[in-house]
C-alpha cells in the first residue's frame, strides 16, 4: 500500500460526520443541546408540516414554525435511527419519533 492509496468508503459520511461533531463536543466546542442553527445559521427557520396524511399534494400542505429548534441531540437520535436502518416498530424508532415529537 502506498501514501497515495485510493480508497472507497461508501456511504460513510454519517458516521465520519457523526465521530467528528462528538470529537468536538468531548473537546467543549459544541454540546448535544445547541441549536443548529448556531452552527448552520440556514437552517434557522424550519417549519414542520401539519396535515403531511391528508394532504393530497405539495402545493396542499400546511406548515407551522417549529417550536423547539433543532438541537445536535436530535439529529444524532435520527442518525443512530437510520444508520441502524431500523423498522418502524424498533425501540430505536420509537425513541426517535419521541425525538421528533418533542422537537416539532
Amino acid at each position: 500500500m502506498s501514501h497515495d492509496s485510493i480508497f472507497r468508503i461508501y456511504s460513510m459520511t454519517k458516521p465520519i460526520t457523526s465521530v467528528a461533531a462528538m470529537i468536538l463536543v468531548e473537546e467543549g466546542k459544541i454540546k448535544l443541546s445547541d441549536p443548529v442553527s448556531m452552527y448552520l445559521p440556514e437552517l434557522a427557520d424550519l417549519k414542520v408540516v401539519t396535515n403531511a396524511d391528508t394532504a393530497k399534494d405539495a402545493a396542499s400542505l400546511k406548515t407551522r414554525p417549529q417550536r423547539v429548534p433543532s438541537a445536535f441531540s436530535i439529529c444524532f437520535c435520527i442518525l443512530r435511527d437510520l444508520r441502524m436502518r431500523s423498522s418502524s416498530h424498533s425501540p430505536a424508532a420509537e425513541y426517535s419519533r419521541k425525538c421528533i415529537r418533542t422537537a416539532g
